[in-house]
C-alpha cells in the first residue's frame, strides 16, 4: 500500500524534478495495482482543529 497527499503530477518534485525517474517509479507501482482517490475533509485535521479550539485546563489554578 502506498499513500500520498500529492497528485501524481506533483511527484516529480520529490525526485529532484526528474520526470523520467518519476514516471518509471509510478509505472512500477500503478501497473499491477488499483488507485483510490479520496476527496473531502480529513478527519485527522478536523479533530485537531476541534482540539485546538477547546480551552485548556490550567494547572496554575489548582
Amino acid at each position: 500500500m502506498l499513500s500520498a497527499h500529492q497528485a501524481f503530477k506533483q511527484w516529480a518534485s520529490r525526485f529532484n524534478g526528474d520526470s523520467t525517474i518519476t514516471t518509471a517509479v509510478l509505472d512500477r507501482y500503478l501497473y499491477p495495482g488499483h488507485t483510490v482517490v479520496l476527496e473531502g475533509a480529513s478527519y485527522r485535521i478536523n479533530d485537531r482543529a476541534e482540539t485546538d479550539a477547546k480551552p485548556q485546563d490550567s494547572e496554575a489554578g489548582q
